[in-house]
């Protein structure tokens, strides 16, 4: 009768393990299936990979970049080109931002590099660098090495020409401003552009000159880039330009096309005059466009006076004695401006004053936030009492 028992007992034993068996086969047959149709749906679907993409490759905030190749242009320029940590690709950006780096451990230390690389290039991103005497920025990334990790925050600025239609383009750079313009020109021609595009590179000597070979690589492969070097000094063999580059050199070259529209990016000496003659012979503000870091190395804090003067900000009534930028002075008195570049492109650090300011440059500012009254706090400085 035990036997009976138990054997009745393993045979209710062995149906219910046939049945759990059973519903956990169609369980995960169920979940296979069902995971199955999503891969499908993404497959059918490209738009839910590149949504899936998009948010894979976002990049909000400061992370840290690896160093995976570097290439000397010049004597005293060196490209570096950067690697996102995981796999990542970066994500879109537009030809002539700049991406802003901490340098060293100072949170607060931060320069801008234009990027010099297409952007249909995505695995990796490149700035290019000219060492300046005693520069802060400059002299610590040529010190860098294949292989270091630096932090960077992601891509920005208004400097670009992706917002024009088919038409010219005649592009002026001096010295190291060839880097956002030859990030435009690579994207125009990887993008198949057919529209006319002039280079005109200003630079003391011929072992200045960065990015010659490629650019005389792309002008001889595409006919609708032209390129012409301009040295400032007359060199043995040189057969190119030499002098200033000019607005008649300009026009005589390109010919006058009233739909053209005109990139800057060097030092003021250099372009200011060129734009203004421009202007003279009936180019639209509209058709110019310029930018210009204000390096910590392009004025001397001595030359700034010393003001006493009142900000109100945040309805704070706050005493300014000295010569701060108004950035460097609302972070003394306890305040966290926004801010991301600290050289005046990026225009996070945007305020609208009410008062007379003086700034170092406004690149960071569209015409009509110009307009509006706004400035950059970390150029500016107040001349008088100001409210922000």
């Amino acid at each position: 009768m035990f036997g009976l028992e138990m054997a009745s007992l393993e045979r209710e034993q062995l149906i219910g393990l046939l049945h759990l068996s059973t519903g956990l086969g169609s369980f995960l047959t169920l979940l296979l299936g069902l995971r199955a149709v999503s891969n499908n749906k993404k497959a059918l679907n490209p738009t839910l990979k590149t949504q899936a993409t998009q948010e894979d490759n976002a990049w909000q905030h400061k992370e840290k970049l690896e160093i995976v190749d570097i290439v000397s242009e010049t004597h005293d320029i060196k490209t570096f080109r950067f690697q996102r940590k995981g796999g990542k690709s970066f994500p879109a950006f537009t030809s002539g931002q700049f991406l802003s780096f901490q340098i060293g451990e100072n949170e607060k230390s931060l320069r801008s590099y234009s990027i010099s690389s297409s952007v249909t290039h995505r695995e990796l991103l490149q700035i290019s660098v000219k060492k300046l005497p005693n520069g802060l920025g400059s002299g610590w990334f040529h010190d860098r090495k294949i292989g270091d990790e630096v932090w960077g925050f992601p891509p920005s600025g208004l400097f670009t020409d992706s917002q024009l239609t088919e038409v010219p383009r005649v592009y002026v750079a001096g010295g190291i401003g060839i880097t956002p313009l030859l990030s435009m020109i690579a994207t125009n021609l990887d993008r198949v552009k057919r529209f006319p595009m002039f280079l005109f590179y200003g630079v003391r000597s011929q072992k200045d000159i960065a990015f010659h070979s490629l650019l005389n690589y792309l002008s001889e492969r595409y006919p609708n880039f032209h390129y012409y070097p301009v040295l400032g000094e007359s060199a043995e063999g040189w057969t190119g330009k030499t002098g200033r580059i000019s607005a008649q050199m300009i026009q005589e070259l390109t010919g006058k096309n009233m739909q053209t529209h005109y990139f800057f990016c060097g030092p003021p000496p250099m372009t200011n005059p060129i734009m203004e003659d421009l202007l003279k012979e009936g180019v639209s503000i509209d058709q110019i466009h310029s930018e210009k870091f204000a390096s910590p190395q392009a004025f001397d804090p001595e030359k700034i006076p010393t003001r006493e003067v009142k900000v109100r900000y945040n309805n704070a009534t706050l005493q300014y004695n000295g010569k701060q930028t108004l950035l460097e002075f609302l972070e003394s008195q306890g305040f966290s401006p926004s801010f991301a570049c600290r050289v005046g492109v990026c225009g996070t650090c945007k305020s609208r004053a009410k008062g007379k300011v003086h700034t170092l440059t406004d690149s960071g500012l569209t015409q009509a936030e110009r307009r509006d009254g706004l400035v950059l706090t970390c150029v500016a400085y107040p001349l008088e009492d100001i409210e922000l």
